[in-house]
C-alpha cells in the first residue's frame, strides 16, 4: 500500500507533464493553422490526463477557428468545469456566441470575465460590440472607454467608439475618435470610411469626399468607401459621378443591396427610369435573397414614394 502510494502520485504528475507537452505540440500545429493536427494532439493531452482545462481551452479554440461552434461550446464548458476561473474561456464562448448571433448569452460571458479579471480589456472590447450589435449604445459606449483606459493602444477600440458615437448622434465626438484610431494607425481604412461617414452626417460633404478617398487610397477594394463616396456626391447633386461610385462598388461587391438602391435613386434623378427601376427591383431581390428584412422595408418604401411622385428619399451609407 505504502508502495501502490508513492506510485500513483508520480504516474499522475507524469501523464500531467505528457498532457502539457502535447499542448505545446498542438500550439505549435495551432500556429500554422492546421487546426486538425492540432486537434488530434490536444486529443491524446485529453485521453491521457483528462483533468486539464488547458487541453480543452486549446481544442475549443481550434474548432472555433474551423467554425465548429457545437464542438467549441463543447470544449470551452468541458473546461469551465475544471476550471471555473478561468477567464480566457469566458471570452472566447463569449466570442463563439457572439458570432453564433446570442448576443446576451455572449454579454453574460464576457461579463464573468471581467469579474474574474477587472482589467481584462480584451473582454470589455468585445462586450463594447455586443452591447452595441442589441442598440445598447450607451453601456457599449463604457466598455469601449474602459477598454481604451486600460489599454490606449488598439486602433479597433477607438474606431468602435467612434461607431458608437455616430449612432448616436454625436458626430463631432465620433470625429475625435477616429482622428485617435488613425493617429495610431494611418493605415486604418476603416477610420477613413466612418470619419467620412461622421462628416457626411454634419453635412460637410467635401470633407467626406476626402477621408472616403483616403480608405479607398489605402484599400481600393474598400467597396463601403465607393459607396459612401458615392453617397456624398449624391449630396452634392453631381449625380454622375455618384453613379461612376456606385458602379465601382458593384464591381467589388456584385451583391451589395445598398449600391443597387442608391444607385436607382441616383438614376432617377438623371430621368432615366428605365435603369432605375431595375437597380431598385434588384435591390428588392438581393434584400429578399439575403433575408434583410429592414432594408427590404426600406426600399419598399422609397419605390411606393417614387411611384406616388413624393418627395425621393436618402440614399443609403456604409459603416464598417
Amino acid at each position: 500500500m505504502i508502495i501502490l502510494g508513492l506510485i500513483l502520485p508520480a504516474v499522475l504528475e507524469y501523464k500531467r507533464n505528457l498532457a502539457f507537452n502535447y499542448n505545446q505540440e498542438g500550439e505549435s500545429f495551432y500556429q500554422k493553422r492546421q487546426y486538425d493536427k492540432a486537434i488530434e494532439i490536444y486529443s491524446k493531452a485529453i485521453n491521457i490526463y483528462p483533468n486539464l482545462a488547458l487541453s480543452y481551452y486549446n481544442r475549443g479554440n481550434c474548432f472555433l477557428a474551423l467554425k465548429n461552434y457545437q464542438e467549441v461550446l463543447q470544449n470551452y464548458d468541458d473546461a469551465l468545469k475544471l476550471n471555473p476561473g478561468y477567464t480566457q474561456v469566458y471570452n472566447n464562448r463569449g466570442n463563439t456566441y457572439y458570432l453564433l448571433e446570442s448576443y446576451d448569452e455572449a454579454i453574460a460571458d464576457y461579463t464573468q470575465a471581467i469579474q474574474l479579471d477587472t482589467n481584462y480589456e480584451r473582454a470589455y472590447y468585445n462586450r463594447g460590440n455586443a452591447y452595441y450589435k442589441l442598440n445598447q449604445y450607451q453601456q457599449a459606449l463604457e466598455d469601449f472607454k474602459r477598454a481604451i483606459e486600460i489599454n490606449p493602444d488598439p486602433a479597433e477600440s477607438y474606431k468602435n467608439l467612434g461607431n458608437t458615437y455616430i449612432a448616436l448622434n454625436q458626430y463631432k465626438k465620433a470625429i475625435e475618435s477616429y482622428d485617435k484610431a488613425i493617429e495610431i494607425n494611418p493605415s486604418y481604412a476603416q477610420a477613413y470610411n466612418n470619419r467620412g461617414n461622421g462628416y457626411y452626417y454634419l453635412n460637410d460633404f467635401v470633407k467626406a469626399i476626402g477621408n472616403y478617398a483616403k480608405a479607398i487610397a489605402v484599400d481600393n477594394q474598400n467597396y463601403e468607401a465607393y459607396n459612401n463616396r458615392g453617397n456624398a456626391y449624391y449630396a452634392l447633386q453631381k449625380y454622375k459621378e455618384a453613379i461612376k461610385n456606385y458602379d465601382q462598388v458593384l464591381t467589388i461587391c456584385p451583391n451589395h443591396i445598398e449600391a443597387y438602391y442608391n444607385r436607382g435613386l441616383a438614376q432617377t434623378k438623371l430621368r432615366q427610369k428605365k435603369e432605375a427601376i431595375a437597380d431598385l427591383q434588384k435591390a428588392v431581390q438581393l434584400a429578399q435573397q439575403q433575408g434583410n428584412q429592414h432594408l427590404l422595408d426600406v426600399i419598399k418604401d422609397a419605390i411606393g414614394k417614387l411611384q406616388m411622385n413624393q418627395e425621393i428619399p436618402n440614399v443609403l451609407p456604409s459603416q464598417s
